[in-house]
């Protein structure tokens, strides 16, 4: 169910809009007769549709077009004004419509009717390509790893048979060629692991925003925590924010990773700021990282930027990754390492 928030000085008009728009459309409708209680109200829900009167007594309709804006939700502006200079000044703010008062019943219904479908079609047709992206991929994964296990099993298989059949010397270098074989077989499918990973992440359509809650992030580190045999000093400063949370879990999933192949006896994870407006830290006392500016020449992640990259470290790979994702969530990434500690920064 599509949620709408209506934003009008006017609390007859408010009851209007509700009695037209819920007769068409099957959608979850909440009111605001100010911009501060719009803003308040967008801090704690996810709205699919804003209608919102640019001339409201407080805080004008514009200005509260900018976080909506910020936060992706798409909006209809309602004006007095009925000149056009209005009109456009609206649209450059980025409403999706601007409607003008008086409002005609019939009007108002179709248009936001119409804009509804188009939320709900858009939102099928991402579906249906992320879902085949994912099949995709997950049909290349199959076709790689298959092969790979048989190799890693048969290394293992070589190992235990000849002992049976052969002296202690033949053993020995059977031995250490097929732990050769094992270990480089494991470590190209980590690799193709997370590649596959790669691509998934880039078929992620990230135009979605969730209110992700402090108790719901502590339950994902902790999660990790666990998965990666990990314990993490855990600095919160927040109360929500609002990210696309598939992208942000798996942000955590990789940033933990990091700090679980490293050799650091301390590690902390801190979250600061609120809304779309938060600061990831993680830090520790692993070793430091001297090629750290090189391997960051590619931040801006053009297209050939995957081919610059030196991949014979499973390290490296995962750095792309978290810069993959901080792209994809629209944060900025930096990495300072010394002999004390390294910290990455995502903010």
């Amino acid at each position: 169910m599509l949620k709408i928030l209506m934003v009008d000085d006017d609390f007859i008009s408010l009851k209007l809009y509700e009695a037209l728009i819920s007769t068409e459309n099957n959608c979850e409708i909440d009111s605001a007769t100010t911009g501060e209680n719009a803003l308040n109200l967008i801090k704690i829900k996810k709205y699919d549709l804003v209608l919102l009167d640019i001339g409201l007594p407080d805080i004008s309709g514009l200005e509260v077009s900018k976080r909506l804006k910020e936060l992706k939700i798409p909006f209809i502006f309602i004006s007095a004004n009925d000149s056009a200079n209005d009109a456009n000044e609206g649209f450059s703010h980025g409403a999706i419509d601007y409607i003008r008062k008086p409002i005609h019943p019939k009007e108002l219904k179709y248009r936001v009717s119409h804009h509804i479908n188009e939320i709900l079609e858009k939102r099928k047709i991402q579906k249906e390509v992320e879902e085949s992206k994912q099949q995709i991929v997950g049909l290349f994964n199959h076709e790689f790893n298959t092969p790979l296990n048989a190799i890693l099993n048969f290394s293992y298989v070589i190992q235990k048979s000849i002992h049976r059949e052969l002296d202690a010397e033949k053993v020995k270098k059977i031995d250490a060629l097929s732990q050769s074989i094992h270990n480089n077989g494991k470590q190209l499918k980590q690799m193709i692991d997370g590649l596959m990973e790669v691509t998934l992440i880039q078929s992620i359509e990230d135009d979605t925003t969730d209110i992700l809650t402090k108790k719901m992030i502590e339950s994902i580190i902790s999660g990790e925590e666990k998965k990666k045999n990990i314990v993490l000093e855990k600095m919160f400063f927040i109360d929500n924010i609002f990210v696309n949370k598939r992208l942000f879990t798996l942000l955590l999933e990789k940033l933990i990773l990091f700090l679980s192949m490293r050799s650091g006896e301390y590690a902390s994870i801190e979250l600061s700021g609120e809304y779309n407006n938060f600061v990831l830290t993680v830090k520790d006392n692993g070793e430091f990282i001297s090629n750290i500016s090189e391997q960051l020449e590619f931040l801006d992640l053009k297209p050939n930027s995957l081919n610059k990259m030196d991949f014979n470290s499973l390290d490296n790979l995962n750095l792309y990754i978290i810069l993959l994702i901080t792209q994809k969530v629209n944060r900025s990434l930096k990495i300072n390492s010394s002999v004390e500690d390294t910290v990455i920064t995502i903010s």
